[in-house]
């Protein structure tokens, strides 16, 4: 009998205006065949977590699952809840110090074209707002144009 393939996946609740605190382990229990292999219990100081020193920061689940299941998981999380392939943080090849205002600069080479827009409240674009990509191949930057858009 052939064992299905795993891939492991973090659960965990964020902080979102206009959201209730969800809890991850509500919503991985109410996922079939998703196995809870670890639970990360925050500790030390949470004075840089979203609600700041006296909030409540949330758990992490680890959880191991078919890799269609949690991609699908990935892509259908609500606003405050985040899933994430549960891999190993590694050092970046192609480290540079900060500029003179904090902003990390694009990394020469080959990259891939992003395009965002940018809009604020009722749904207008936001011009001059700086933004920054980070993920493999990344980090990237940027600044919108008057249209809120990147």
């Amino acid at each position: 009998m052939a064992i299905a393939p795993t891939e492991r996946f973090m659960i965990a609740s964020r902080r979102v205006p206009g959201f209730t605190l969800a809890s991850a382990m509500d919503l991985a229990n109410a996922l079939p065949d998703v196995k809870i292999v670890r639970r990360i219990q925050p500790r030390g100081l949470t004075a840089f977590s979203a609600g700041g020193p006296t909030s409540q920061t949330p758990e992490i689940l680890v959880a191991e699952m078919d890799p269609d299941r949690g991609a699908k998981l990935q892509a259908s999380a609500p606003p405050n809840v985040v899933v994430e392939r549960d891999a190993f943080l590694r050092a970046s090849d192609d480290f540079r110090p900060f500029d003179f205002n904090g902003a990390m600069p694009i990394a020469a080479g080959v990259g891939v074209d992003v395009q965002l827009r940018v809009v604020g409240a009722g749904g207008k674009p936001l011009p001059k707002a700086t933004v920054y990509v980070y993920g493999q191949g990344f980090p990237g930057q940027g600044v919108t144009n008057e249209r809120g858009e990147v």
